[in-house]
């Protein structure tokens, strides 16, 4: 959408002047998955952005090097209501809220797939990888 990234730099900007936080942006582009290879590179080096829009299935995949978001979700769940069961589904993994709900590239397109050609071409079990109920007990 032409002229989202310098309306929400003006957030973000009005944001950290107003809690003395030094704001720096960095848009990167989903072409070539530029994005999804940026969230792999900080995930195996164990460091890079403090916060990162992901999209897909990629909070799922990188939950184990995700700080818990607890007290942000509570926060915004307390302020503004329950959230979507789809994105809790998404973003609370194993109890604990490894993402947030933000509009900003967060398109929810539900996984449709031959689970049986996964498991049987790339010995992949997608059960496994993603397990029913797993962030909604």
């Amino acid at each position: 959408m032409p002229g989202a990234n310098n309306a929400l730099t003006v957030l973000c900007n009005e944001w950290g002047a107003k809690n003395n936080v030094e704001v720096k942006i960095n848009y990167i582009t989903p072409v070539g998955e530029k994005d999804k290879l940026t969230a792999a590179a900080e995930a195996q080096a164990g460091t890079g952005h403090d916060i990162l829009s992901h999209r897909d299935w990629m909070i799922g995949i990188y939950a184990d090097v995700l700080t818990p978001l607890d007290d942000i979700a509570e926060e915004l769940i307390k302020q503004y209501g329950p959230i979507s069961p789809v994105f809790e589904y998404l973003g609370k993994i194993k109890g604990a809220w490894r993402a947030v709900p933000a509009t900003r590239l967060m398109v929810v397109k539900p996984c449709c797939s031959h689970l049986d050609l996964y498991k049987e071409h790339a010995r992949i079990d997608l059960h496994d990888v993603f397990p029913a109920g797993r962030g909604l007990s």
